[in-house]
């Protein structure tokens, strides 16, 4: 009986995989009448969906930090794609940001997809080394532009029951020692995305996360951490440098490298094309999880007790000497 009971259980789980995986072929319609913003377009994932977006036919607005972004972005694209200069840690930018796509977008068509995808590391140090600033700075990049912006463009967005997709991590639903601004600042997203998505549907508009593992970006460039961790140690107080001096410290970031080198994929197309699907699909998932690690090692570690996760996390994080 309890084996007919499994069987049943794990047919029923299959005939909704195959069920879920057909009800999200269908893709929307009119690619090259629809309108799109992305952040962070300077290098990286942001870069290449709005690359990816305007060889597809839609009409993008690419925000870049830099001039020099700006102008690499402008020689590789079509005459549908808009870069302009933005900074998101400032109101006044978003702001700018907003009235210029909005002179630019047709009054019947409105804003068909908003995708936050720009972001910091915010600094890879044990927790004992942070300071608020640390935090700060990762909310101020990684979150709350996200609120400004989602608050800001939802006339736009309700005008073409659009929707909005925002870059999280895997790592915004499982922590990982060493990345305590980072993952903080992902938790937030995933709990604002999540209550954004409930409360904004009666309006039209749907939201969308894109939860990557490790990939090798800018944010996980294992030179300019190392570069960071270490200015990190040079702020310690005396006590702080003598629970972490400088040959462990060394020896730390050296074997952190290797072990970063190999769980870092180099295939970032693949979250490039979940951001493709979350703004092409027809009936788009709430959650695109990318990354072999992200689906069967962290997802994984969240479903076990805590006790479990944690013994098993804290094998590779580093010790103070005085344990």
């Amino acid at each position: 009986m309890l084996c007919e009971a499994i069987y049943l259980l794990f047919a029923l789980y299959v005939i909704y995989l195959i069920i879920d995986y057909v009800i999200r072929l269908p893709k929307i319609q009119s690619y090259h009448d629809k309108y799109v913003f992305v952040t962070g377009c300077d290098s990286g994932f942001g870069k290449m969906i709005s690359i990816r977006l305007d060889t597809l036919g839609f009409h993008v607005f690419s925000g870049c930090l830099t001039e020099g972004g700006l102008e690499q972005l402008k020689s590789e694209t079509s005459q549908r794609l808009t870069p302009f200069r933005l900074d998101v840690t400032k109101e006044e930018s978003i702001k700018d940001a907003y009235d210029l796509i909005n002179s630019k977008i047709p009054a019947d068509k409105g804003l068909w997809a908003v995708i936050n995808n720009a972001g910091i590391g915010g600094g890879a140090a044990p927790t004992p080394w942070l300071i608020t600033e640390d935090f700060r700075a990762a909310m101020n990049v990684n979150f709350f532009p996200l609120v400004e912006i989602s608050t800001r463009f939802l006339p736009l967005l309700e005008s073409a029951n659009g929707r909005i997709i925002n870059m999280a991590s895997v790592l915004g639903r499982f922590s990982f020692q060493g990345l305590a601004p980072y993952v903080s600042s992902k938790y937030a997203v995933e709990g604002m995305s999540d209550a954004y998505r409930r409360c904004l549907k009666p309006h039209g508009v749907s939201v969308h996360l894109i939860e990557p593992g490790f990939f090798k970006t800018n944010i996980t460039n294992i030179v300019e951490n190392k570069r960071r961790f270490m200015q990190m140690w040079t702020r310690l107080n005396s006590r702080l440098k003598n629970q972490y001096p400088l040959t462990i410290v060394q020896k730390y970031t050296a074997g952190l490298s290797a072990k970063m080198d190999k769980l870092c994929s180099s295939d970032v197309s693949k979250v490039v094309s979940a951001y493709e699907r979350a703004v092409t699909d027809l009936r788009p998932r709430a959650r695109y999880v990318v990354g072999y690690d992200a689906k069967y090692i962290f997802l994984v570690l969240q479903a076990l007790p805590e006790w479990i996760s944690d013994y098993l996390m804290t094998r590779v994080d580093m010790k103070p000497v005085t344990q």
